[in-house]
């Protein structure tokens, strides 16, 4: 057996930090002129010699002195990824995560703020150079929920956000998708009053979808959502007799604090709906009764309730199913 015993002193040099960005955002119209952005500093008082931009692993230019941008056209139908690589008055060259710009033909379908669900400190603003002729200015508090997203086959989409950051940036939100938190999002901007597009790939399923942006930082505009290939599903009562016991996905989700949940019997039968806390209490019964055939809707509040998950459960004959919900405050 052999012991080694290793012996130094600390560096006192320390790496720059380093990302890469732009001044219109990551998602552009074809053959749109841009300046792509270092944000670079040296933590060790030093300074920043050098900032190498490459885009799709091509050298592009080199700048030698602040503010380290470079001019770039986003030419191409789909993405470009950026990269760039900072050396600074040491000798020590970092690079930064990929940066991916995406292309946007204007086909995407485009989902209204203004017509989605929203909970908290939220305002509608009409202006004519908004997307459908107005946006949401989201303060404190709220939650966006965009229902009955129709998606033709499970997959990875391109989800664009049209914004302002209105008051200050950045700005981080959090993006849940079918009800689970996909990712926190930073949105950036050199000015109050640009209008720009953050993009970013998501998960989504076949049929029926749910988007909800969460203000964790709060505090700016919204104007729509966009995705591929997307259609917009309205979601109304069926006609007829139900033929098969069923229980909907709970409509916002995530909410605040009211949502509402769809099921239907296809016989007359003892039905029982309650919802319980994450580790299995029961926390409200909202049906216990006897119900006949149809089609039914329950409105209910967790006002009480602290954030986080809740689950509900529909019993009724035979069946039995279970969906989880998100309550966020």
């Amino acid at each position: 057996m052999w012991e080694i015993s290793v012996y130094g002193v600390l560096s006192a040099l320390k790496p720059p930090n380093v990302s890469v960005g732009t001044d219109r955002g990551n998602v552009v119209s074809p053959n749109t002129q841009l300046n792509l952005i270092a944000n670079v500093s040296d933590p060790d008082s030093g300074t920043i010699e050098q900032v190498k931009f490459f885009v799709n692993g091509d050298s592009i230019g080199t700048i030698n002195s602040s503010p380290f941008q470079f001019p770039w056209t986003a030419t191409g139908t789909d993405s470009a990824v950026v990269k760039i690589i900072v050396t600074d008055n040491d000798g020590l060259s970092v690079q930064s995560d990929p940066y991916t710009i995406y292309i946007d033909d204007g086909s995407m379908t485009h989902f209204e703020a203004e017509h989605a669900s929203y909970t908290g400190q939220v305002s509608i603003v009409n202006f004519p150079g908004a997307s459908g002729g107005a946006y949401l200015d989201m303060k404190d508090a709220w939650i966006l929920t965009f229902n009955n997203i129709g998606i033709p086959a499970a997959g990875n989409y391109l989800l664009t956000i049209g914004y302002q950051l209105t008051y200050q940036s950045p700005k981080t939100q959090f993006i849940l998708i079918n009800g689970d938190t996909l990712t926190a999002l930073e949105f950036t901007s050199t000015s109050t009053s640009l209008w720009l597009k953050r993009g970013l790939i998501v998960p989504l399923l076949e049929g029926s979808n749910t988007v909800a942006i969460y203000g964790f930082w709060n505090w700016m505009s919204i104007d729509y959502i966009a995705i591929p290939d997307a259609t917009v599903l309205y979601v109304e009562k069926p006609a007829g007799i139900p033929t098969s016991y069923s229980l909907s996905q709970n409509y916002p989700n995530p909410f605040n604090p009211e949502t509402f949940i769809r099921y239907c019997i296809p016989r007359q039968s003892q039905v029982t709906l309650k919802v319980y806390e994450a580790l299995g209490r029961e926390i409200t019964t909202l049906i216990n009764e006897e119900k006949s055939v149809g089609y039914y809707e329950v409105k209910f509040s967790l006002a009480e309730f602290a954030s986080g998950v809740y689950f509900y459960q529909l019993k009724a004959g035979n069946f039995i199913q279970t969906k989880k919900m998100i309550l966020m405050k």
